[in-house]
């Protein structure tokens, strides 16, 4: 999980590797669908990847739901 985390913070890059686009990473992690707020930090849904907006700025994060 720390290494797709990585892979997602360097936008495609790992190690100094680029292993996906940086257009892609831009994709997934782009809200697709609304959450209605279903949980209380995040308002969206990208490819696998919550979306979410604070004071601070926009951020993504993976999370299981559900079981």
């Amino acid at each position: 999980m720390i290494k797709i985390g990585q892979l997602i913070l360097n936008r495609g890059a790992y190690n100094g590797k680029r292993i996906v686009s940086s257009q892609w990473i831009d994709q997934t992690i782009t809200s697709k669908i609304s959450t209605n707020n279903v949980m209380p930090f995040t308002n969206g849904y990208g490819y696998c990847w919550w979306t979410g907006q604070s004071s601070k700025g926009n951020y993504v994060f993976a999370n299981g739901y559900g079981g």
